[in-house]
């Protein structure tokens, strides 16, 4: 069973999706400015053999040694950022599961990529929202 998808609660100005992520990987946001996230949402659609999961699937199953993902700011993305640098980091630890970025009373935050770093055998999708 699919959790409900966080973009029918908010309005949407964008977003960027990577379908198949594997391995270590970024991908910029947009090509010409950085963007102020939402909200990240990832789904698992393969994980490592060996890997931990509990529950049955009327919610969305726990996974463990699923891996990361996040945003940030690289140097092939609009940000041309030397050295790159991770933001938001979070462990996955949900068959689906989606957070929201904290923006402060000054404004948004921008970000530049979206970046992922997942254990052997582990697909996600992952939206990024704004």
């Amino acid at each position: 069973m699919r959790a409900a998808r966080l973009e029918v609660y908010i309005h949407l100005v964008g977003i960027h999706t990577v379908s198949g992520a594997t391995g270590e990987g970024h991908e910029p946001l947009d090509p010409y400015s950085n963007i102020a996230v939402n909200t990240v949402e990832v789904t698992v659609t393969s994980f490592h053999p060996k890997g931990r999961v509990i529950g049955t699937g009327d919610i969305p199953r726990g996974i463990w040694q699923v891996g990361q993902v996040g945003l940030g700011y690289f140097n092939d993305d609009p940000s041309g950022n030397v050295p790159d640098i991770l933001f938001e980091p979070h462990s996955i630890h949900q068959e689906c599961e989606g957070w929201y970025i904290q923006n402060g009373q000054q404004g948004a935050v921008y970000y530049g990529s979206v970046w992922w770093r997942l254990n052997a055998g582990v697909t996600a999708d992952i939206s990024v929202t704004w």
